[in-house]
């Protein structure tokens, strides 16, 4: 299935990038804070709307791409269930399940390989 991982390729095309996750790693939407969403804008100083959440360092990247990978919907539900525990999350099946089929839902659209962005509520390639 086509999923999201991190790239630092063409960081730095935006003033407000940043590239602080491993590369390759999965990454998922983040929780988004009320900074951003009601005061400072998809480049305001938090960076929870335009960027993805690396599923293994906890951190962030403004640069993404997808890649097809060898798992079920339920073996990434799973991956995703285990990465918001490790984060302290307070989260159940349902909301993992909720965000796996929002990242593969997303990634399906795309093909593999060119570097995508998040700005607010939209993917688009970078």
């Amino acid at each position: 299935m086509k999923v999201f991982a991190a790239t630092a390729d063409r960081q730095g095309e935006r003033e407000s990038d940043f590239c602080w996750t491993i590369e390759g790693e999965l990454v998922t939407f983040p929780v988004e804070c009320d900074a951003d969403r009601y005061g400072g804008g998809i480049d305001g100083g938090c960076g929870c709307m335009r960027a993805m959440a690396g599923m293994t360092s906890q951190t962030a990247t403004t640069t993404f791409r997808v890649v097809d990978l060898e798992v079920t919907m339920h073996e990434f539900r799973d991956l995703v269930l285990g990465t918001l525990q490790e984060g302290g999350w307070p989260v159940d099946d349902d909301i993992a399940t909720k965000m796996a089929e929002e990242v593969a839902d997303a990634a399906a659209v795309f093909t593999a390989g060119p570097v995508l962005e998040r700005r607010g509520d939209d993917i688009q390639p970078r």
